[in-house]
């Protein structure tokens, strides 16, 4: 599942008008909102301020050759091992759904199962994940890149980032 990367618990310290919000957010948005509190808008933030709007879905995803990596050391040890889902991963995830798509595969799954693949149960359902992807992967697309190689880190970040699985080598 997707849980360790969707389902982070946010505690902020200090004054801020949200005590308590209930839907999905973005890591984006919590950048938006803290700025807002302190009356600082950047207009590259992307994100919801909320305290005004409510998100219905959200999307986590999952680098691509970070991954491949991983099921290359998982495949050492148990050589049968097979995952869908090679290179970038995309989530889309909502209330009653969650819709997995990578370059040539995609799952949609009815909360909170996430074994069972339902895709062809609910094809309105998938033609609106699909629009949902393509807008954001759009969106995506249309920003600045940065090449990889293109920041120096130092060895003591590296090993922070490995540490996290950041970076796996």
């Amino acid at each position: 599942t997707d849980a360790a990367v969707s389902k982070i618990p946010l505690i902020v310290k200090g004054p801020t008008d949200i005590v308590d919000y209930e839907g999905h957010i973005q890591p984006i948005d919590i950048h938006r909102t803290l700025l807002s509190e302190l009356s600082i808008d950047h207009e590259m933030l992307q994100g919801f301020d909320l305290r005004n709007k409510k998100r219905n879905w959200s999307v986590v995803q999952r680098g691509g050759r970070r991954a491949d990596r991983s099921v290359d050391l998982i495949q050492e040890d148990y050589p049968d091992f097979r995952h869908e889902h090679n290179g970038l991963l995309t989530t889309i995830r909502t209330d009653e759904f969650k819709y997995d798509r990578s370059k040539e595969f995609e799952q949609l799954f009815h909360l909170p199962d996430e074994s069972i693949d339902v895709k062809t149960d609910y094809p309105e359902v998938v033609d609106r994940f699909r629009s949902r992807y393509k807008t954001f992967t759009e969106k995506i697309n249309s920003y600045p890149s940065v090449e990889e190689d293109s920041v120096e880190l130092t060895e003591k970040t590296k090993n922070r980032l490995r540490d996290m699985g950041y970076i796996v080598e």
